[in-house]
């Protein structure tokens, strides 16, 4: 998704590479999985169901904080903007199409944690 889609996906209804949620939680990873073994996607985080702005808390901690968790539990890069409306400030989560098929595998020390081990591709 390019900067041109961004701003069509924000105008759009959810559909299966777009979702919003209006506070972050560690089981989004499992959508931000998805997207990687789909064809990518985005995860807004700080707009309701109808897609409009309700802000997100904390957003910078967030800033730092998704790149990290899909890093080292997931094994991909996100791109993780703030932007912001006259109604509050809200993430932009954005999943580009895994090379590899992933596998969300449930932590057993916490149930909220996913982790991810890459399948190699069979060419």
């Amino acid at each position: 998704m390019g900067d041109s889609d961004t701003a069509k996906a924000v105008t759009m209804d959810e559909s299966h590479n777009l979702k919003w949620k209006s506070s972050w939680r560690d089981e989004y990873l499992k959508w931000i999985c998805g997207f990687a073994n789909a064809q990518g996607g985005l995860l807004v985080i700080g707009k309701n169901d109808r897609g409009e702005a309700v802000g997100v808390k904390d957003p910078l901690r967030l800033l730092e904080e998704i790149p990290n968790k899909t890093q080292s539990l997931l094994g991909i890069v996100v791109n993780v903007d703030l932007q912001s409306e006259e109604r509050g400030e809200y993430l932009e989560i954005r999943t580009w199409k895994s090379g590899s098929s992933l596998i969300p595998i449930q932590s057993a020390t916490r149930a909220s944690t996913t982790t991810a081990a890459a399948v190699p591709s069979r060419s």
